[in-house]
């Protein structure tokens, strides 16, 4: 899981100060209750489109601040990244989402993650499976309805225990539109999405 490893810099960061737009601050609290509106242009912003188009559509994203570069120290960094700031309670870590972008040389995106990570409990759990209710309506805000019906749809294929740690298994699904990979810890929960053609590479990992 690339963005697994890179949570130690997130927390560092947000935890100085957050990266959040003003616009965001408030809606970020409100995800579980409002409703996605289906428009014309509802599947932008996904892998398999250039990397400017997704930020084009980050740009004018309703929920999500507009993506930013990252500095890549390492192979498994994301090339780009958002980060809404939930909250932190004195003692705990910062909880955030984080949404990331990974792109390949010819400058299309490969893959996205939502990275949920809620460590000092600030929403009501989640958890980004076919059946729970919370991630379900975070995946519909971040994306549309389409993908989530998508992923509601689609056929488990694998699941495994983790290479980095037995608390969780890693499942990929594969939908009529996108393979998806998830991930399910105490704290945390990952989203991810992937171009068709990465299922072999997916299921040899």
């Amino acid at each position: 899981m690339k963005s697994y490893l890179i949570t130690k810099l997130l927390v560092e960061l947000i935890g100085i100060g957050g990266i959040v737009t003003p616009s965001m601050a408030q809606n970020n609290l409100n995800y579980s209750t409002e409703k996605t509106q289906l428009t014309a242009n509802n599947l932008s912003g996904l892998p398999g489109q250039t990397v400017k188009q997704v930020i084009a559509w980050s740009r004018s994203h309703k929920f999500l601040p507009p993506l930013q570069a990252v500095q890549k120290l390492e192979d498994h960094y994301p090339d780009y990244q958002s980060i809404i700031k939930l909250g932190q309670k004195l003692g705990q870590s910062a909880s955030y989402i984080s949404f990331e972008v990974f792109v390949n040389s010819n400058k299309i995106v490969e893959s996205q993650t939502v990275d949920y990570r809620d460590y000092s409990r600030m929403r009501p759990s989640l958890s980004f499976t076919q059946k729970d209710s919370e991630g379900l309506k975070l995946i519909q805000k971040i994306y549309s309805e389409q993908i989530k019906k998508d992923f509601i749809r689609a056929k488990q294929v694998e699941s495994r225990k983790s290479n980095l740690s037995n608390n969780f298994k890693i499942n990929i699904y594969q939908g009529k539109l996108f393979i998806y990979q998830t991930f399910n810890d105490t704290n945390s929960s990952q989203f991810s999405i992937f171009r068709p053609e990465a299922l072999n590479r997916l299921l040899k990992n």
